[in-house]
């Protein structure tokens, strides 16, 4: 199936390109914090995925190989050809693909609250609700389980914002992206990789750096999944720190699992 034209913004202007990947059932608006932090700077790409915010929703299966191969799409149209990237929950899991798909694109990626990316976990966490999701009552059970990830200090305004946009998703497009998750497997990840999460419970980092050694992890504090909002200044400087000096980080990740340890 061919790419499908994607609504995106262009922002800034830089020696380096960052492209914006929002999750599941969210948008680009999503890095609203964001932007203007690394515009300044760096050229910035946000986009709505198929299915999402002002990109069309056509009534088919998705995948997550579709996804990215959108977005590559997308990129080729803009003429990035060297990427920094970034992908908050399922858009992470599209920017993994993404650079499995088309090796030379991302240069480095940064994902947030991915958890879809380890080995097991949608397994384990998103298959039990899957009859649910394809069931009448399918927005009651996706809020439930999107606001299982919330701070009980986040915002309560925004977060009643998030539930309430539930109301308006068509049910294909809610069960379209679910299966895309659902039916993905986790693939080796070659280039710099940057896991920042906000403490979910449980998390199998080994697991994931048998995928990808380079493995860098990072967490944020005082915010549950949408710590793009709730707490922009430690996500944007968490993420400057590493696209600067992605290749060094990653390397020292190789050989020292990235720590250090005291010699004796």
């Amino acid at each position: 199936m061919a790419p499908l034209a994607l609504a995106h913004d262009d922002y800034g202007s830089g020696p380096r390109t960052l492209v914006l990947i929002h999750g599941g059932y969210g948008d680009r608006t999503v890095y609203a914090n964001q932007v203007p932090y690394f515009a300044g700077s760096r050229r910035v790409v946000t986009l709505d995925l198929r299915g999402h915010g002002e990109t069309a929703k056509p009534v088919e299966s998705y995948s997550i190989g579709q996804f990215a191969d959108d977005a590559a799409g997308l990129c080729g149209e803009l003429g990035v050809d060297d990427a920094d990237v970034v992908g908050h929950s399922m858009g992470g899991v599209v920017a993994v693909e993404l650079a499995h798909r088309h090796p030379g694109l991302v240069r480095a990626i940064a994902t947030l609250d991915s958890p879809s990316i380890i080995p097991g976990w949608t397994e384990a966490h998103m298959g039990p609700y899957t009859s649910a999701i394809h069931g009448s009552g399918f927005r009651e059970i996706l809020k439930e389980f999107l606001d299982v990830a919330s701070s009980p200090i986040d915002d309560d305004s925004r977060r009643q914002q998030a539930l309430a946009s539930i109301d308006n998703l068509p049910h294909h497009v809610v069960t379209a992206v679910w299966d895309a998750l659902i039916d993905w497997d986790p693939e080796p990840i070659r280039v710099p990789l940057l896991y920042l999460d906000h403490g979910q419970p449980n998390l199998d980092y080994g697991s994931l750096r048998q995928l990808c050694p380079q493995l860098n992890v990072g967490q944020t504090v005082g915010a549950g999944h949408r710590a793009l909002q709730e707490v922009p200044d430690q996500v944007n400087g968490m993420l400057s720190r590493f696209f600067d000096h992605a290749e060094v980080l990653a390397e020292h990740a190789k050989r020292h699992a990235g720590v250090f340890s005291y010699k004796s």
